[in-house]
Order: structure tokens, then C-alpha cells, then sequence
């Protein structure tokens, strides 16, 4: 399993190496069921990390909070999105 540095110098040094079989990058947060295929797709392999806010070509974008803040409620119980990162 690939250990990924989540601080917000690690995660820059990831978008800037771009997506791979380990980096998913998503512009928005999709639909519940595209992110289930992906976590199920990254525990049958290797592992992996997905980070919401990056466009395809390592673009940060950013999720609006109000966007981010109900889904983290609905499916976690207490938001916990991280607005660490944010565009230039």
C-alpha cells in the first residue's frame, strides 16, 4: 500500500507529479456512486488517493465550502473538508 503525504506541502508535491494509477484528480466532487468505484477500484490494487478541487491537468480549483459541507454531513455525519489549499 502507497503511504501519501496529505500535509499541504505533500499534496502540492502530488498534484504536481499529475495523476497515475495511485492520483485521481476531480475537478468537482462527483456523484456518491463515482467515488465508491473509485475507492473500491484503489482497495483492489494498491491503494490510492483521490483529491477533489484538481482538474486533469493538476489545476487547483478548489470546492466551494457551501458545495462540500452538506455531502461531507450526509454521508459522514460532522463535515470535516479541508480548505487547507486554495487556488491561486
Amino acid at each position: 500500500m502507497k503511504d501519501f503525504d496529505i500535509s499541504p506541502e505533500g499534496l502540492i508535491g502530488i498534484i504536481s507529479q499529475g495523476e497515475s494509477k495511485w492520483v485521481e484528480f476531480k475537478a468537482k466532487y462527483p456523484p456518491d456512486d463515482i467515488v465508491s468505484k473509485h475507492i473500491v477500484a484503489f482497495s483492489n490494487t494498491d491503494g490510492g488517493i483521490m483529491i477533489f478541487g484538481v482538474g486533469d491537468k493538476g489545476t487547483i480549483l478548489g470546492i466551494p465550502t457551501a458545495e462540500l459541507v452538506p455531502r461531507c454531513s450526509d454521508s459522514h455525519g460532522s463535515p470535516r473538508p479541508s480548505s487547507r489549499l486554495r487556488p491561486k
